[in-house]
């Protein structure tokens, strides 16, 4: 595998696993939680990402939905659409 315009090989380790350098890639920015009107969770990141001496800035923007089991991640559009649903269940056979 090799990254971007430096095209220098990302060494991958004999059980499938990357293994990145400390410096080749970093993530740092905030996030924060409020609760909407309708009692959903809004979350949104800003994040800057330095890949290989480049930096990149990004947004997310999810909605948290409680169910009585864990809850809902969906994307923050007009039209509230499933990304993830998360089972905060004990597993019993344990």
């Amino acid at each position: 595998m090799v990254d971007g315009p430096n095209r220098r090989p990302i060494p991958i380790a004999d059980d499938g696993i990357l293994s990145v350098p400390a410096n080749f890639l970093c993530s740092t920015g905030t996030a924060m939680v409020v609760e909407r009107a309708d009692g959903l969770l809004s979350y949104r990141e800003q994040d800057q990402l330095d890949l290989a001496g480049s930096a990149y800035a990004f947004t997310r923007n999810y909605i948290h939905r409680s169910r009585p089991s864990g809850f809902d991640v969906l994307f923050d559009k007009p039209e509230l659409r499933l990304f993830q649903r998360v089972d905060m269940r004990l597993n019993e056979s344990q």
